[in-house]
């Protein structure tokens, strides 16, 4: 937030529609319709 000079609000409502839109680029979130997180297939974490 200071590094950026912007509130968290900014931040809760920017984020979101910003990773959809990577994961739309990439090919990874596709399809019609709404889709939430569980539509993407599990991946394992390595940490």
């Amino acid at each position: 937030m200071g590094e950026y000079g912007s509130r968290a609000v900014v931040w809760q409502t920017a984020v979101n529609p910003v990773v959809a839109l990577e994961l739309i680029a990439e090919g990874t979130w596709s399809g019609a319709g709404v889709l939430g997180p569980e539509a993407l297939p599990p991946r394992s974490s390595t940490c």
